[in-house]
């Protein structure tokens, strides 16, 4: 059996309407759904969803790990679905979260609202710090933070292209730069021997981190950050961390609204100062579709709460 195949399907006849419904919950098997309690989760889902579908079936991606998902980073389910696209926070480690897209791994297919205020505020003080101000050191650390050339977005990375960005980094800032690779980059021996030698072609203020100092500790040191793709780049926004893109080595980029256009950002770059990014106003969007609860009950009410913004409006 592939583990596609390891699903829950829970299934609701409306005899009324001679209509068979279902809910699919793919990879139900896989450790993460150890974070909740499965039977509950299943009982809400059929006592609150079912009693609204208008489809005949709805796909709940909870966890996409070892599923077709990679099929529809780029393009649409051809069922609705919701894609839990979650993560531990890298700076608040107690804390893991859950940007909710639907139809699409991709963001492009979701329609974002926007929370109030007071919802904001709850979540800058209980989850993800928001600073006002920016907040940067003029000599501190450019970060270049590459995901996990093995996982989602390995065939978007290469890798070899981390000295053209050294290299456009260089015509502006001479600050040290610390290239942040996932951990599992240095146990690919691959990965590990172009590493070596794209070291000995950069400069002595250049150099492999593989997270030996965790997040917390690094923002107070940071310059500026480029990264794609990542959950951290929320934390990274709302802290006042400005950050930029890196398409020379992550060539497709899921929030590219969270940006300069790309034709005008390293005036930005090169002049922080000018760095005016409304932060409140595309963090409250992309908020709208972000949960951190485990309960069952709270994630069916977050889902059925979505679901009806979309069919039922």
């Amino acid at each position: 059996m592939n583990d596609i195949d390891k699903k829950l399907t829970i299934y609701h006849v409306d005899k009324k309407k001679f209509i068979q419904k279902k809910i699919i919950l793919p990879n139900i098997f896989y450790s993460k759904f150890k974070e909740l309690n499965l039977n509950k989760f299943s009982k809400y889902l059929f006592n609150d969803l079912f009693s609204i579908m208008t489809t005949d079936q709805i796909f709940i991606f909870y966890n996409s790990k070892r599923t077709d998902i990679i099929k529809y980073i780029g393009k649409k389910y051809p069922y609705f679905c919701f894609f839990f696209v979650g993560a531990k926070l890298s700076i608040n480690k107690r804390v893991r979260a859950s940007l909710v897209n639907v139809n699409s791994f991709c963001t492009k297919y979701t329609n974002y609202g926007k929370i109030s205020n007071k919802k904001f505020n709850y979540i800058a003080k209980t989850y993800i710090k928001f600073n006002d101000k920016l907040s940067y050191n003029n000599n501190g650390k450019i970060i270049i933070y590459v995901n996990n050339s093995t996982g989602w977005w390995g065939k978007f990375i290469n890798l070899e292209n981390l000295e053209k960005l050294v290299e456009k980094i260089r015509l502006y800032k001479n600050n040290e730069i610390v290239i942040r690779l996932h951990e599992k980059d240095f146990k690919d021996k691959k990965f590990s021997e172009l590493i070596n030698i794209l070291d000995k072609k950069f400069d002595d203020k250049v150099y492999f981190d593989k997270q030996s100092k965790p997040w917390n500790k690094i923002i107070n040191e940071v310059h500026c950050v480029f990264i794609q793709n990542s959950f951290t780049l929320f934390e990274l926004m709302s802290y006042g961390i400005p950050i930029f893109r890196m398409e020379e080595v992550v060539s497709y980029n899921i929030y590219d609204d969270l940006y300069y256009p790309k034709d005008e950002e390293m005036k930005y770059f090169n002049d922080l100062s000018l760095y005016k990014i409304d932060r409140k106003k595309l963090l409250k969007k992309y908020y709208s579709h972000l949960v951190f609860e485990y309960d069952a009950k709270k994630l069916v009410d977050f889902v059925t709460h979505l679901y009806k913004s979309y069919y039922l409006n």
